[in-house]
């Protein structure tokens, strides 16, 4: 009798643990499942605190890059992708093919996904065995790599380019987007040369003053005064297309225009730094 409740009492020991084990594993799958996921076309995950880049491409008719010139653009996205963190989202804007109004319209973009397990822990999300991040940030990456060829080509298709040049009106739209997380990166690719009837740099005497001056006595610069860029880091990229002052543009040099960029950045709390794109480049 007694060894018949041992072996009883044995046997419903060895169900009780298998159970507890299954019901173990049980709640961390269905936790794992209540973990936000990361969305299949774009690869962003949900986080309130993303970090964000943007990237602006003037196309006007006055505004043809040389090949060197538009590689140097696509160098600077390329790298701004491989050195952007987990989660990283990229919204790409352009005057090309209409978008040129007072509310930035983005082209396409995505995420950077996270490509290793720590990473994708960090973000909150359920549990990825190591070779599907992997595969995944392949994937990720060719996708991105295939919208910026869009939007190059966008960008610098003859038949799409806009009639003027609202750098200013773009930048103080693009500032106005409301960015999970804020704006942390801002690349703009432009010769710098104004033209709309806010104002026509360098070829029209006295529209491109000092910025303080020009923010102080251009009453419709107002509308067009962008919310703060504090801490942002903006890069410009500046195409140049000759030295200053030339016979197009008569009434401005080569270091009043970098100046006025500078001083525009600086003037609204941006950390900017000024790449000159080879004059001339082939």
């Amino acid at each position: 009798m007694r060894r018949s409740l041992k072996r009883k009492l044995t046997l419903a020991a060895s169900i009780v643990v298998p159970l507890s084990g299954v019901a173990a594993g049980g709640m961390y799958a269905v936790g794992e499942l209540a973990k936000p996921q990361m969305d299949a076309q774009t690869f962003c995950a949900p986080e309130a605190d993303q970090h964000n880049v943007a990237i602006f491409a003037e196309a006007s008719f006055g505004h043809v890059a040389s090949d060197r010139q538009k590689h140097d653009l696509e160098a600077a996205i390329l790298k701004a992708y491989a050195d952007a963190p987990a989660n990283a989202r990229f919204s790409f804007f352009t005057t090309a093919a209409g978008r040129d109004g007072a509310i930035a319209e983005s082209f396409r973009g995505g995420c950077k996904p996270a490509a290793t397990p720590g990473e994708w822990s960090a973000l909150g999300l359920a549990a990825k065995p190591p070779a599907y991040l992997k595969r995944q940030a392949k994937e990720a990456e060719a996708t991105f790599n295939a919208h910026t060829d869009a939007f190059l080509n966008l960008a610098n298709d003859p038949d799409l380019k806009a009639k003027d040049s609202p750098v200013l009106e773009q930048l103080a739209a693009i500032s106005k987007v409301r960015f999970a997380g804020g704006l942390d990166r801002l690349i703009v690719y432009s010769d710098g040369m104004q033209n709309t009837e806010l104002a026509r740099f360098c070829s029209h005497k006295g529209h491109m003053p000092a910025y303080a001056k020009f923010a102080r006595d251009n009453p419709r610069f107002a509308a067009f005064t962008p919310e703060s860029l504090q801490g942002v880091q903006v890069e410009l990229l500046l195409v140049e297309h000759g030295p200053l002052p030339n016979t197009m543009f008569p009434y401005c040099t080569t270091v009043e225009l970098r100046t006025w960029w500078a001083d525009y950045f600086a003037a609204h709390g941006a950390d900017m730094r000024l790449t000159p794109l080879r004059t001339g480049a082939q």
